[in-house]
């Protein structure tokens, strides 16, 4: 079927002095125990809550939840949520380092390309053996389109798109960067896809496909290890 937006509705109560006044009034009442204790545990929440939250939690009755918001005493309110194909990664935000000598000069030659549009060449080849340090080059080279307003996309073999890969470019840029590979969901492809064409994220990480994400204001784009014969196409 059609792959479309997912949604998550949540509860509040929607009259505070309405909510109290129902509680002392249905105090002894066993009929109403179940809408009391939804009550009460809403107006102890610091959040608005889900339905499985409320039901699965706090084991409270969702047709006793029902009746609130016929009720008016509860407020629901439907929201637009991401599938997060991060979910389950952990990031701790870093920050750029000091260039080597040899970084420095690799990162000298690409902003003279940036930030010239009149500059004659504006394609860069990268040397360097794993672990050398390309991937800092990378990063901050990211960072000078950022600054500049543009975007960037960051190509990866498939077989090298790993957690680990995706995370060093989301422990600098946190949820400016988005992942595109064909392991995703199609729900998590069309979240990810979505963000980038509502303006959402700067980076996109993934395999060729990433390519043809819609930026609107591309400034750079990084093939790592480009003689990776998963970029060629065979037939």
């Amino acid at each position: 079927g059609k792959v479309t937006h997912k949604f998550l509705t949540v509860y509040a109560v929607a009259d505070t002095a309405a909510a109290e006044q129902f509680l002392i009034d249905h105090a002894e009442s066993k009929a109403a125990r179940q809408r009391c204790e939804i009550l009460k545990t809403m107006l102890a929440a610091s959040q608005e809550l889900t339905r499985e939250q409320l039901v699965n939690e706090h084991k409270l009755s969702a047709s006793s939840l029902e009746t609130l918001v016929k009720a008016k005493l509860v407020g629901e309110d439907k929201r637009r949520v991401t599938r997060d194909p991060f979910e389950n990664i952990d990031v701790i935000p870093d920050r750029p380092l000091e260039p080597t000598p040899e970084q420095a000069a690799a990162l000298e030659k690409i902003y003279a390309m940036m930030d010239d549009p009149a500059f004659g060449k504006h394609t860069a080849l990268l040397h360097g053996i794993t672990g050398s340090g390309k991937t800092e080059v990378y990063l901050q080279a990211i960072g000078r389109a950022l600054e500049q307003g543009k975007e960037a996309i960051v190509l990866v073999p498939e077989i090298s798109l790993t957690p680990q890969t995706v995370r060093r470019f989301r422990a600098r840029f946190g949820d400016l960067v988005c992942v595109l590979h064909s392991r995703l969901t199609e729900g998590e492809r069309f979240d990810e896809w979505s963000k980038v064409s509502d303006g959402m994220v700067k980076i996109a990480v993934g395999a060729r496909s990433a390519l043809f994400a819609p930026f609107r204001r591309l400034g750079l784009i990084i093939v790592d290890e480009e003689h990776e014969h998963s970029y060629k196409q065979s037939e």
